[in-house]
Order: C-alpha cells, then structure tokens, then sequence
C-alpha cells in the first residue's frame, strides 16, 4: 500500500524529479538521497526514482533540504516547486552556505542550518542553530559531524570533522576532530575514536594529503581529554 501511495504521489513531484536529474549540483542531490533513504527507508540506500519520490512524500525535512539545492542556482524555480510539495515549516536550509552532500536533518523544527561551510554526511536535529553570532562569521563544520537537539553553532567557529556536539550545547570556540562537546559554553569531554581508531578508519576515507596526522590526533587527545579526566568527570557529575 506505501508502495502505491508514493507512486500516486509522484505525479506531483515530476518536476522536483527532472530537477534532480538534470541539476549541476546532481551529485550532490544525490548523496543527500543515499544518505538519506539508508537512514529512513530502513537501510536500503537507492538513489532513484522510487527512493526520490518516497523521501519527499514522507519526510518533509528532505524537502527543505532540496529546495535548498534548487534554490542555490534557481531561487524561484525552488519557490515554484514548493507549490506542489510544502516544505517544513520552521526549518531554514540556507541557499548560499556551501554545504556538501549527504545532509540529513532529523525531526528538524525550530532549525537554522547556516554555516560558511558543512562537509559531507552532517547530521542535525532539530532545534539546531547554526550560524552568526555576531554581523560577520559563521561556523565551518566538517565531514560526518553530529549536531544534537537544541544546541547552537555560533561564530566564525571551526568543528571539525567526525565532531558530536551534545544536546543543548553552546559552541562558540572550535571544536577538535572526532571530539564530544556539551555544555554551555560547550567544552570538550570525549572523543568517539581513539588515535589508532581515526588513522585506521581515515585510511579507508581519505586520501593521504587529507587525512590528519597521526601527532596532531595525539596531540588534541592528551590535551582535551587525558590531561583533563578529573575536570571531564566533575563536570559531568
């Protein structure tokens, strides 16, 4: 029956589907499709019609997301095609961030997603926001970062890649590689990978002349966490 359901409803979404097709940024529309289909259409990534179709019949979240890629080249064709498919209410993608493939966005309301620059496979959920805190500077988030319920990304801050940032946490200073951050202002108080565990898993990812280096990953672990275990564990009393 969902199966009927969402080819009644792809009439409506022929256009949103040539768009996609045909679109310079196709193969960033595309891995925003894979990622997502994987995490709501029970693990079965697809990029095609079907997949397409379902996303933006069910989740109206994906919607905004789309748009946004439309509209970073064609404002109001993005305009015109929100007529046969609403987006969310109270969730604002920004058009001119330069935000790579992969976004996806949970649940989704009272969010902003506005950096200077979000990497490939980013996560937010809902209340989020992300950008100025003052008139100059947004945040520039890297690849595979976290961004939980209600917590603000504020400033010209850098949060690097494979980064979590806590529910309800205020970041208003970087934020290391692979770090966890809670709190308000937001302070570091773990990682999600060893040193050994990000060079092993940033071998499978990245080509060399991106990945970390080995001393820095060292570095900021000895001296966001190991050094600071007794701070880490009377904060989170």
């Amino acid at each position: 029956m969902k199966r009927i359901f969402v080819y009644v409803s792809s009439l409506r979404l022929l256009l949103h589907y040539l768009y996609y097709k045909t679109a310079a940024n196709k193969d960033v529309i595309e891995e925003d499709v894979l990622r997502n289909s994987r995490q709501f259409m029970e693990g079965k990534g697809a990029t095609g019609f079907y997949a397409f179709c379902f996303l933006m019949t069910f989740y109206t979240m994906f919607r905004n997301v789309f748009y946004a890629r439309v509209g970073k080249y064609h404002h109001f064709y993005a305009k015109f095609l929100r007529i046969f498919a609403s987006a969310q209410p109270l969730l604002d993608v920004s058009e001119t961030s330069d935000i790579s493939g992969g976004l996806l966005v949970q649940h989704g309301y009272g969010t902003i997603i506005s950096p200077a620059k979000m990497g490939r496979n980013c996560w937010i959920n809902q209340g989020v926001s992300i950008g100025h805190r003052t008139e100059t500077g947004q945040p520039v988030i890297g690849d595979n970062v976290r961004i939980a319920a209600g917590a603000l990304v504020l400033g010209p801050v850098k949060v690097g890649r494979g980064a979590t940032v806590a529910p309800g946490a205020v970041v208003l200073k970087n934020v290391p590689a692979y770090a966890i951050v809670a709190g308000n202002p937001a302070q570091v108080i773990g990682f999600n990978m060893t040193p050994d565990q990000v060079v092993e898993y940033e071998m499978r990812q990245y080509p060399e002349k991106d990945r970390i280096s080995r001393s820095q990953l060292e570095k900021n672990f000895e001296k966001y966490y190991i050094s600071r275990r007794e701070a880490i564990s009377e904060f989170l009393k």
